[in-house]
């Protein structure tokens, strides 16, 4: 098969799986899937982010870059 028979669609099919191999690689370590944001409306007290992701479970408080609750093995206790 020389490089004269490479149909259009076999670069495509090409491409699609490159592009979900990297997709599934970036969603594997991306660090936060889903934010869950609490809001409170006393004065003296800061509204909470939940942040969770596939390995990790985090918990800050607004305009904090610590985390108050750190959880690296929360998801072998999910169903």
């Amino acid at each position: 098969m020389g490089c004269r028979d490479v149909h259009a669609a076999t670069v495509l099919s090409f491409l699609c799986g490159i592009a979900s191999v990297a997709g599934l690689f970036a969603g594997t370590l991306l660090p936060n899937w889903r934010k869950l944001r609490l809001i409170t409306f006393n004065r003296n007290e800061k509204n909470l982010t939940v942040y969770t992701g596939l390995w990790v479970k985090c918990a800050r408080y607004d305009g904090s870059s610590d985390c108050l609750m750190y959880d690296t093995t929360w998801y072998s206790s999910v169903d």
